[in-house]
């Protein structure tokens, strides 16, 4: 199957929301029918205000098959139609951001188990979680980040999250860095964490926030 991405226009969200129902109602069996209908209708509002929005469609008929919509590496949507499942175009459309934005960030409903493997396979790990949705509900959302393993320190910042093992360790997964030696007098605001990047402890201030931490490297 020959697929291009391209920016989404006002004209494919008809489609793309035909999209959301048939991959929600094949994927999210925790949903009943009326909360898939509720949720439809604020999908049906959240498009025409996403900033970037990507749909993959297939060569040359032009039929969407999926989309994506994120903001700055964060990923609001990602939904492929059923019948292209296991075609590639997640992985696509995903990439399609990764090559502009070096660390991805997604939100994916707990009980959503062929999306939670999906972004597992694809490199991403738990950062956090909440009890309720975005809308409110109790649908538990896991906060998930990737960093792109093969874009290098010299031209960007690079973030790494934190996960927090004992109370004077720390493990930071991006690249290069491999743990955190030591921590200086922390307080709930400010922490500089000593990183060990390549041999070199390097001191570099984070703020901390919802259980996570993220760290700027200076290019």
């Amino acid at each position: 199957m020959t697929v291009e991405i391209r920016p989404a226009s006002s004209d494919d969200h008809a489609d793309l929301l035909a999209i959301w129902r048939r991959a929600v109602e094949a994927t999210h069996d925790f949903l009943t029918a009326v909360e898939v209908d509720w949720y439809e209708g604020m999908v049906a509002g959240y498009l025409p205000q996403m900033t970037d929005l990507r749909v993959a469609v297939s060569a040359p008929s032009a039929e969407p098959l999926g989309f994506i919509a994120q903001d700055d590496g964060e990923i609001h949507m990602l939904f492929v139609d059923p019948v292209a499942h296991g075609s590639g175009i997640g992985t696509a459309l995903l990439e399609t951001i990764a090559a502009e934005h070096p660390i991805l960030r997604v939100d994916v409903n707990e009980d959503n188990q062929s999306g939670r493997t999906f972004y597992a396979a694809k490199g991403f790990v738990q950062t956090g979680r909440s009890e309720l949705d975005g809308e409110g509900r109790a649908h538990p959302l896991l906060h998930l980040r990737r960093a792109s393993p093969d874009r290098g320190q010299t031209d960007r910042e690079s973030s790494v999250v934190l996960f927090i093992a004992t109370a004077g360790q720390r493990r930071i997964a991006d690249q290069g860095f491999v743990r955190v030696d030591r921590l200086s007098k922390p307080d709930s605001r400010h922490i500089t964490w000593p990183l060990r990047d390549q041999g070199r402890l390097t001191p570099i201030p984070c703020s901390r926030s919802r259980g996570e931490c993220t760290l700027a490297h200076p290019p």
